[in-house]
């Protein structure tokens, strides 16, 4: 019996640092998830407005999904949310979770640098309650929504490469 009890004591701590573990918090500057892609033959003001019609027609939000346009400094700032790309258990606490985020295109001739930032969390209400809105803040919900943002990403690129120039 008493080894019963000492190995049930072990499991709980080995679950609870297991758990722990994604439970990092990320300083400030890595809260952030940055591609550079080259777009071979394709001009600073060609990337960005292809860009824009991309960020237009894939951002549905209730106003519009461009907070900055700056094609002349090489710049472009929109507003985006995905679903949070919840597993297993994680789908039990985050399975309403909606991920925001502000998607920075920056551009120079043959290549685009996008970042996300400002990664936020938003939840239903719960019982009455308003939900929450929280910042990303752990290495564990990073891990889950880069390859989101990556593949988002990938599909901007993938319309960019395909794009005509002249259109």
């Amino acid at each position: 019996m008493r080894i019963l009890k000492q190995m049930t004591i072990l499991l709980a701590v080995l679950l609870l640092c297991a758990c722990a573990g994604g439970l990092t918090r990320l300083p400030e500057g890595e809260r952030k998830v940055e591609v550079t892609s080259a777009l071979p033959g394709m001009t600073q003001l060609e990337i960005l407005t292809y860009g824009a019609g991309w960020l237009e027609k894939n951002f549905t939000a209730t106003t519009d999904p461009i907070a900055l346009d700056d094609r002349e400094e090489g710049r472009i700032i929109a507003v985006g949310q995905i679903d949070y790309p919840c597993r297993w258990a994680d789908c039990i606490a985050k399975g309403d979770w909606i991920v925001s985020f502000d998607m920075y295109l920056d551009a120079v001739d043959q290549q685009l640098v996008t970042t996300f930032r400002n990664i936020r969390f938003t939840s239903g209400s719960v019982k009455g309650s308003a939900g929450i809105d929280s910042p990303l803040w752990s290495q564990r919900d990073l891990d889950a929504v880069r390859p989101k943002l990556l593949e988002l990403n990938a599909e901007l690129i993938a319309d960019l490469l395909t794009a005509a120039p002249g259109e």
